[in-house]
């Protein structure tokens, strides 16, 4: 019976001792970045992120119902209601990136998609393009004017696909990004 113990012990020590030890990796690390107060009116969005290529998009923002926009330059009317989305695109590609954000859309519950208002992001000191590093992050507001009965439902957005040289590749239909 000794003898059977010990094979046993021999089988049964392994399997517990790998139970133990988990994957034998550790988790990817984190960056700890503090919570930040969400801006006056605005909703704090928890959207998961979306890629298109290797652009992450991540809304972490929407204000609905603007009826003005003040800059220290100039100021507009909505002709409808303005919204404002804020957002973080990542960029993982291994060069720098450039995103055309005239090509963000804001979908609306019945169907129809708006381009960002030129007038409200030039006031608001907001891009009309970024280049994004290699592997860096960049968190931006996109302004859009519409009707004012109409209800947000989504952003359409792209990340402009290139291969690893910067080489611009075919734009696919782009993201979708709940945002409701």
């Amino acid at each position: 019976m000794s003898g059977l113990r010990r094979v046993c012990a021999v089988l049964v020590l392994p399997v517990l001792l790998a139970g133990c030890g988990g994957t034998g990796r550790d988790p990817a690390p984190t960056y700890s970045t503090a919570p930040r107060p969400v801006r006056a009116g605005e909703t704090a969005v928890h959207t998961a992120p979306r890629a298109d290529g290797r652009i992450t998009f991540t809304v972490i923002g929407l204000r609905t119902g603007i009826t003005y926009v003040v800059g220290s330059h100039g100021d507009q009317k909505a002709q409808g209601r303005f919204v404002r989305v804020r957002l973080v695109a990542a960029n993982g590609y291994p060069n720098f990136h450039t995103l055309d954000l005239g090509r963000e859309r804001l979908l609306t519950t019945d169907g129809k998609a708006y381009a960002i208002s030129e007038n409200a992001t030039r006031i608001k000191r907001q891009p009309d393009s970024l280049d994004i590093g290699a592997g860096d992050r960049v968190e931006f507001d996109l302004w859009f004017d519409i009707p004012a009965a109409a209800r947000v439902a989504a952003l359409r957005l792209y990340g402009e696909p290139t291969d690893d040289l910067g080489v611009s590749l075919p734009v696919g239909p782009g993201v979708r990004v709940p945002l409701g």
